[in-house]
């Protein structure tokens, strides 16, 4: 067993935390951690929240800084996008920013590649202002996109949505969130608790429009307006929170079997025996 080699593709907490955990069980063998991300594996809940508004940096997102991972012998290689399993010879290619093509064998591999955000149709998927908030960079292209901007219009009220439309009212910019359910929330609160964030954020200036669907977004080159079943809203920003989808395209092409997500025994063994 300490000889096995060992890879995780994905730089995400699930990530950080199987590698620190294989070395506190002793594991001596290699352990590589793949993310297509620049950054090590980092925190995502206080993207929407102390990281949007400048009161985190990047590098206190990090769930382990660098140097425990050198220490503990983890090779991290970062702006590493996986692009095929090869099952049968236990390899993996992997890009670089750079385009380079590179090859990693494992003797076992995890898969914690997470999720994506479910986007939103447009009829022009090149328009600027629209945003998801899934990651470091995400948030950056957010904040690039607040400058200036004085009209926001959230398209979810999730948490994320609600997150955000906290922040970027307190920066100024008037905040509209369009929520298709008849509540927000819905679908991760009780009515009570989701009557009190609707007060809370329509207390403090937010405007939140339930029971509406968006029928599109609206503009040239950039984002000007989003048209509703409850009439246009003007918007120099958007940012769309809709929900996510399994990131499982990789373990699909490959062969494993996937349903709604990488299907595993209680031990998080995949259809192949040597993929968790």
């Amino acid at each position: 067993m300490s000889e096995k080699n060992i890879v995780i593709i994905g730089g995400g907490q699930a990530a950080s935390q199987v590698a620190t955990s294989l070395r506190q069980k002793n594991f001596a063998g290699d352990i590589s951690i793949l993310s297509s991300e620049e950054y090590l594996p980092y925190q995502r809940p206080p993207l929407s929240k102390k990281y949007l508004s400048g009161e985190l940096d990047s590098e206190r997102l990090y769930l382990k800084p660098e140097k425990f991972y050198e220490d503990q012998n983890i090779n991290v290689m970062l702006n590493s996008y996986v692009e095929e399993i090869d099952r049968s010879n236990s390899k993996l290619t992997f890009s670089k920013n750079n385009g380079e093509e590179s090859t990693i064998n494992y003797d076992n591999l995890v898969i914690s590649t997470g999720t994506s955000p479910r986007l939103i149709p447009l009829d022009n998927p090149n328009l600027k202002g629209v945003h998801y908030l899934r990651s470091i960079k995400d948030v950056e292209g957010i904040k690039k996109s607040l400058i200036g901007a004085k009209s926001m219009v959230i398209i979810g009220g999730g948490y994320i949505g609600l997150e955000v439309a906290a922040v970027s009212k307190k920066l100024g910019l008037n905040v509209t969130v369009v929520e298709m359910a008849n509540r927000i929330l819905e679908r991760v609160t009780s009515p009570i608790i989701s009557s009190f964030y609707h007060s809370y954020h329509e207390s403090n200036g937010v405007e939140i429009r339930t029971s509406t669907s968006v029928i599109g977004i609206n503009g040239d080159l950039s984002v000007s307006s989003v048209e509703t079943s409850s009439g246009i809203i003007e918007a120099d920003i958007v940012v769309v929170g809709i929900g996510v989808l399994p990131c499982q395209d990789l373990a699909e092409r490959a062969g494993i079997e996937t349903n709604n997500g990488i299907v595993v025994n209680e031990f998080c063994i995949s259809s192949d025996s040597n993929i968790f």
